[in-house]
């Protein structure tokens, strides 16, 4: 995946799409919304698809997370942008 800024990995009926830009934290931009919707189209044409995952960086992730706890120790609140 290192070349790629989405992925995606099969696994039975599970479409694993993997976002991979950790250096800007999985940021939307033209060219990741682009990916995205190529390899969400590609799950949709693929009948055996049942369910889609969509994930990001492991790094991406764990700086998100550790965030997340340093922000509480603050007295910050994190509030979900969905």
């Amino acid at each position: 995946m290192q070349d790629k800024i989405v992925a995606v990995k099969k696994e039975g009926a599970v479409a694993w799409v993997t976002m991979n830009r950790p250096g800007s934290l999985n940021s939307l931009t033209a060219e990741l919304c682009a990916a995205l919707k190529q390899a969400l189209a590609e799950c949709e044409a693929d009948d055996d698809v049942r369910v889609v995952v969509l994930a990001g960086d492991a790094l991406a992730e764990a700086l998100h997370r550790n965030g997340r706890r340093c922000g509480r120790r603050r007295g910050l609140q994190h509030r979900p942008c969905l």
